[in-house]
Order: structure tokens, then C-alpha cells, then sequence
């Protein structure tokens, strides 16, 4: 694309422009280097077509319509981060990528967070058996699986076992516990990520 002080010859449409990408280079901040610039170019190109599609000769009020039609960045340019970063989280299993592509995701309405609030309840989960296996070795007297003695079980780390119950697993709570970790992790990763990859086919 052609350099961005040769967009323009108004100052004022080249200060508009610069203001509306800045806006979108730091909702893209959370992705690497080569993405953001693949997508800033992307929107660069797409947004200064529609500018010179727009009728008239005032170079700010054409921008000014170009953009009105383009968007907010929040609502269109955060889904494409959240699309990114859940991707990368299927490939890399990165908690980061996973917390900022549920994050983000939360930009597409109250179906999407609905759906990260459950995935993150999930996670939690995963976080409190690698938490339990963890523990075990600590405060093996607290940490476990326990029966109560009137019937129910009671899993985690607790300030004190329920009066008469039996700890079932011992330190097999650290295997256990690992295992479940990961198979609780690697399958919300991976349903997350194929799901953003279904949604940009379906596009």
C-alpha cells in the first residue's frame, strides 16, 4: 500500500486516519508482530478503497463516511483477534492465548459470553484438580477425596474433613488429579479453537 503520508493531501484526513488505526493497533496489541501488521494492511487497504469509492471532494468528510461504514474497531476488529488468538491456543495449548481469545470473544454479543463464562468454569476446574494434585503432598490430611460418613463425597482442599468421613484415594489424588487436569484442558482447547474455525468457514 502506498505510504500514509501519501493517502492524503488535507493534514486533517491524514490526523483521522491515523487516529481510527491507532485505535486498532492496540486492540491488536495481544497478537505477534507479523499478525498485527498482516492485519492492519488487510484493514488499511480495505478502508482506503472505500474512501476512494466515496462521492465528493472533501478528502475528511469521504474518510469520515469510510469509516462510519467500516465500524467501530471494538466490534469487528476484537472477533478477529479472538479468532487468532483461540486458533493459536489449539496449536500451542498457551493459557494466555486462551485467556485473551476468551477475552475477546466476549466483543461478539451474549451468546459468546455466555459461552466463554462456561468455558472459563471449565477451566477453573481443570485449575482445581492440577491445584488438589499439587496440594496433596503439602497437607495430605486436607487435601483428597473424601466420603462422608452419612454418604456424598467431598473433593479439594479443605480447612478441615468432614467429621467421620474416609480419604478414598491417598496419594493416588496426584496422578488422578494431573490427569484430569489436562484431559479437562486439552478438551476445551481443542472444542474452542475448532469451533473458531468452523465460524470463519461458515464466513
Amino acid at each position: 500500500m502506498t505510504t500514509r503520508t501519501a493517502l492524503f493531501t488535507q493534514p486533517e484526513a491524514l490526523a483521522i486516519w491515523d487516529r481510527f488505526f491507532g485505535r486498532i493497533k492496540t486492540i491488536c496489541r495481544p497478537l505477534p508482530d507479523d499478525a498485527q501488521r498482516e492485519l492492519i494492511l488487510e484493514l488499511e487497504d480495505h478502508l482506503y478503497e472505500s474512501f476512494r469509492a466515496q462521492p465528493g471532494e472533501s478528502e475528511v468528510e469521504k474518510l469520515a463516511i469510510a469509516i462510519e461504514n467500516m465500524g467501530d474497531p471494538d466490534e469487528f476488529v476484537r472477533p478477529l483477534v479472538a479468532d487468532h488468538q483461540l486458533a493459536a491456543a489449539g496449536r500451542t495449548m498457551d493459557p494466555r492465548s486462551v485467556f485473551l481469545g476468551l477475552l475477546y470473544n466476549t466483543s461478539r454479543g451474549a451468546k459468546a459470553v455466555a459461552a466463554s463464562f462456561l468455558y472459563g468454569l471449565g477451566y477453573l476446574l481443570s485449575l482445581g484438580f492440577l491445584l488438589v494434585a499439587i496440594g496433596k503432598p503439602f497437607s495430605p490430611d486436607r487435601v483428597g477425596l473424601f466420603a462422608r460418613s452419612g454418604g456424598g463425597l467431598v473433593m479439594g482442599i479443605l480447612d478441615q474433613p468432614p467429621a467421620g468421613s474416609t480419604e478414598l484415594l491417598g496419594y493416588w489424588i496426584i496422578p488422578v488429579g494431573i490427569v484430569l487436569s489436562v484431559v479437562i484442558y486439552w478438551t476445551l482447547t481443542r472444542l474452542i479453537s475448532r469451533g473458531r474455525s468452523t465460524s470463519r468457514t461458515a464466513r
